[in-house]
């Protein structure tokens, strides 16, 4: 609503200035000024109300997704992910990704962080799901399946999160936790390229 308002002010300001200019009761050069900036809002205006008609359909989610073949679908990020409600070690969740031709999911981003939690929320009951990330020596090198440093990935990390343990997880709030490799039983989330 405020967005609106702000549209109906700048609309009445534009016809305002636009009688005045057209009356010639304004200086040359202040004319041409208002001239110019009353183009622009108008432009900036049409632009707005085009984009506003037609939503972006690149924006995909939980709820929305593209089917991939095999389970795995889409949410708008490029690559697929599925989602294994079966509860196994670490080791044995990368194994059965490997079997699929994909990896324990990575995530890149915030964005990438909240879609799989999205996903999770709506397909399983745990509040852990396991994803590509280990510390494999326990020397608090923490690297993703495909070897790429957590500092350069998605790196928020729960506050309950001791680093101690090798295995990484996603929370239902979309932070990073560690948990015991072989003796925690997860759930585990899969990603391959589209």
């Amino acid at each position: 609503m405020p967005r609106l308002l702000s549209i109906v002010t700048e609309y009445k300001l534009f016809f305002t200035l636009f009688i005045c200019i057209s009356s010639g009761n304004l200086p040359d050069s202040v004319t041409t000024v208002l001239s110019l900036n009353m183009f622009t809002l108008v432009a900036c205006v049409a632009l707005l109300s085009t984009a506003a008609a037609f939503p972006s359909s690149d924006k995909l989610t939980a709820s929305n997704p593209v089917d991939c073949g095999g389970g795995y679908k889409s949410y708008g990020g490029g690559n697929c992910y599925k989602l294994y409600d079966v509860y196994v070690p670490w080791n044995e969740a990368k194994n059965k990704c490997a079997e699929d031709g994909a990896y324990l999911a990575v995530i890149k981003t915030q964005e990438e962080a909240v879609t799989i939690k999205e996903i999770v929320s709506d397909q399983s009951g745990w509040a852990y799901t396991w994803i590509g990330l280990s510390d494999k020596d326990g020397n608090n090198d923490w690297r993703s399946v495909s070897g790429t440093s957590v500092n350069d990935l998605y790196h928020t990390w729960s506050s309950a999160a001791t680093l101690k343990n090798r295995c990484g997880t996603v929370t239902h709030l979309a932070e990073l936790e560690d948990m015991p490799c072989d003796t925690e039983k997860l759930a585990y989330i899969c990603e391959k390229s589209n």
